[in-house]
């Protein structure tokens, strides 16, 4: 027990000086709060709704606008990784989190449409690259989601995908790496008012490095415990 309320309070993550961003939102309420990271950024949530195991957005409006600090704007490594409950899946795609400069999509990590398939893309726009599982996720459940990016060499790139603590898909692309911008990294809402997330998020992460699988799956087994 002792070690699952140490887990449970953040400590486990917040004095990595890659996490870039720490959310527990079971601990944030309010319409602002501080990250749980050695950054501190401030968040302004918009219509979500806190309940003890997180935060419910509604699929209509609901975001949370962590902000456009320089450390949230990796550019050669990243990992993103989110406690998510789905409420169900339609043919607009759900929103976990982006770096949105509409109409310039810095990068978006998203559940795509009714089928439920993770999906991570990065631009210019104009000539976005990515990648989508072919595992899908589960409505009405919790389960950790994840992507991490690496800039390999000029002109390649390489994503994976996770579910839980397995390894679901990885790509390597053309492009890369994510380009710089001054704009906000926003939680289940676009710049452009859509992509709505309909469902709850427990916790989310960012990192400025990607993230090994062992190391995803310690993530997996120390909070897994909250939601499963």
């Amino acid at each position: 027990m002792e070690e699952k309320e140490i887990l449970g309070e953040g400590y486990g993550f917040a004095l990595d000086p890659s996490l870039v961003l720490y959310l527990p939102l079971y601990q944030l309420d309010g319409s602002k709060f501080i990250s749980q990271d050695t950054y501190g950024h401030e968040c302004t949530a918009t219509g979500t709704v806190w309940r003890f195991n997180g935060r419910y957005f509604d699929g209509v409006d609901d975001k949370i606008n962590c902000g456009s600090a320089a450390s949230l704007n990796p550019t050669t490594g990243l990992t993103i990784l989110a406690w998510l409950n789905p409420t169900s899946f339609s043919a607009e795609h759900r929103h976990i989190m982006s770096r949105d400069a509409n109409p310039l999509r810095v990068f978006r990590f998203i559940v795509a449409g009714a089928t439920g398939l993770l999906n991570f893309a990065f631009s210019p726009f104009a000539a976005e690259d990515g990648l989508q599982a072919t595992t899908t996720c589960t409505a009405g459940a919790w389960q950790l989601v994840g992507v991490t990016y690496k800039w390999i060499t000029d002109g390649t790139s390489e994503i994976r995908l996770y579910l839980n603590d397995s390894e679901i898909k990885n790509k390597t692309t053309a492009g890369g790496p994510i380009p710089e911008a001054t704009t906000n990294n926003l939680i289940g809402l676009t710049a452009g008012n859509a992509e709505d997330f309909l469902g709850a998020f427990g916790e989310v992460w960012m990192y400025n490095t990607p993230l090994s699988t062992i190391e995803i799956v310690h993530i997996y087994n120390s909070t897994k415990w909250r939601y499963v």
